[in-house]
């Protein structure tokens, strides 16, 4: 019985780690995904900002509006 028991949970504990490994190789193209959108964003040019919408103490805006 308690064989079965050791046994049980050693195949358990042996496809949690599997679990895991495969978690943390989703993880990893996760944030690669994450890395190469940032560098396009980074590359990429500016978007122009409509003055009217601006924030800027002249205008008495604090945060962007449009």
């Amino acid at each position: 019985m308690r064989g079965w028991i050791l046994a049980g949970l050693a195949a358990i504990a042996l496809a949690g780690c599997n679990t895991v490994e495969g978690f943390g190789k989703d993880m990893a193209k996760a944030g690669d995904a994450i890395s190469g959108a940032a560098a396009e964003t980074r590359s990429a040019p500016p978007h122009p900002v409509d003055p009217r919408c601006a924030a800027s103490p002249q205008n008495g805006r604090t945060s962007q509006t449009c």
